[in-house]
């Protein structure tokens, strides 16, 4: 279920349509709302360093990474080992942003495997969302 909540979330956010628009829609503020509760509770991250996030500031607070690799795992796009699983994004994304967020996430997945430990890759990998392509960046 937080699979699917997740991408929802990933998918409307990142649209070039109208993402205020679904993101407005009650059902996905609970789904995203129940993610970032689960998940800021499991990582106690504060919420300031969540609005540095989103601003691109990632390295400042270890527990951020943590946050955001719950919200990877728990979500079921990766796996304890740093693996993405594009098949359920595939599923799941809409097919007129699919080829753009899939290049996207496995050009930068690429970057950072060289990291073993899995705070450190979402790390590296989050950067270079950041960096490559801040349209499509999104931290909740």
């Amino acid at each position: 279920m937080l699979r699917v909540m997740f991408l929802v979330f990933v998918i409307f956010s990142t649209t070039t349509s109208s993402p205020v628009v679904e993101m407005n829609d009650p059902k996905v503020k609970t789904i995203i709302a129940t993610l970032h509760q689960l998940c800021v509770s499991q990582t106690g991250v504060q919420q300031s360093s969540i609005e540095e996030g989103k601003k691109g500031i990632l390295d400042r607070d270890p527990k951020l990474m943590e946050y955001w690799t719950c919200v990877w795992t728990t979500s079921g796009l990766m796996d304890k080992k740093g693996n993405i699983d594009y098949d359920l994004f595939q599923a799941l994304c809409p097919a007129d942003i699919y080829d753009v967020m899939k290049k996207l996430l496995s050009t930068c997945h690429d970057k950072a495997s060289d990291e073993k430990v899995l705070t450190k890759l979402v790390l590296k990998m989050t950067q270079c969302v950041a960096t490559t392509d801040f349209e499509h960046f999104v931290i909740f």
